[in-house]
């Protein structure tokens, strides 16, 4: 924004992500000559001007910071005198953050013009910031499902996709897993639709232990789950499915007992090249499994 360049021209900013379960502000962005000193200082709620400003939502202006006894100094950073707006950035009603500028010398300091402007762009700032997390949540919510935390159907299609794309331009290979619970329309007719759904949960932690971190994992729908490893070969994603085998027999559902899985796998480019293809050939090999 131009007009808070020119309020900082000769100054600096920082700008806080409120994580107000915690108390913690996390510095999100610093233009200052200790920079690298700000990015590394969490602050509380409560310390320093920064901290009061956050816990009382109360925009602050000190043209003799230095002189505050709230103030706290950064780590790494020198004491010395400057000018501090500091503003709570707020949204309906929830704390999104911190905007500060500085002016550092003995006799400057912001005058209540530019206060009233810095604190209209922090309005401006938490409305942005708000609508950005709203947005995040909602594409987080539409890729994953809500049961397991793992990607969604919808989402297993993309992340194929993608990395076959990829996979034309490395010339690796990327592996694909279908997965589904043997006999699980029994647990649920018998035990109930509530242990079903643990042992879906069960089953969603154990393919994340057996993979690794990069591996895509996804529920598919109902019983049914798939995982994409990118340059993974045909020995590598066996091994892996014989890890998630031998980790559901160690489990032990209070009440159904030991649950089995079915798994079976599939290589791109080498059996499809085309993502519902490829994972066709997964599904049919699981079904024979």
């Amino acid at each position: 924004n131009m007009t808070m360049q020119v309020i900082a021209q000769d100054g600096s900013l920082t700008i806080y992500e409120a994580d107000e379960s915690q108390g913690i502000l996390n510095p999100v962005l610093a233009r200052h000559e200790w920079a690298e000193q700000v990015m590394r200082k969490r602050v509380r709620f409560d310390e320093g001007i920064t901290g009061w400003a956050a816990r009382r939502r109360e925009p602050v202006l000190l043209n003799q910071a230095h002189l505050d006894a709230r103030v706290k100094t950064i780590p790494g950073t020198p004491v010395e005198p400057e000018a501090l707006i500091s503003i709570p950035l707020v949204a309906r009603s929830q704390i999104k953050g911190v905007f500060n500028l500085y002016r550092a010398g003995v006799d400057v300091e912001f005058t209540d013009a530019e206060f009233e402007l810095a604190k209209r762009f922090a309005d401006a700032a938490a409305l942005a910031i708000d609508n950005a997390q709203i947005r995040a949540r909602l594409e987080h919510q539409a890729q994953t499902d809500s049961l397991t935390g793992l990607f969604n159907h919808r989402s297993f299609h993309e992340h194929l996709r993608n990395a076959l794309q990829d996979a034309s331009q490395t010339h690796l290979p990327v592996a694909v897993l279908m997965l589904d619970i043997d006999d699980f329309k029994r647990v649920n007719d018998v035990h109930g639709h509530g242990v079903g759904d643990e042992l879906l949960v069960t089953l969603a932690d154990a393919l994340r232990g057996a993979v690794r971190p990069d591996d895509i994992v996804c529920r598919l729908g109902g019983e049914e789950f798939g995982v994409i490893m990118s340059g993974c070969d045909g020995i590598d994603a066996t091994a892996v499915a014989e890890r998630i085998v031998a980790r559901m027999d160690e489990i032990d559902t209070p009440g159904v007992g030991t649950v089995t899985v079915s798994v079976g796998g599939a290589l791109g480019p080498e059996h499809a090249m085309n993502p519902r293809e490829l994972a066709a050939c997964a599904e049919a090999a699981m079904m024979t499994a």
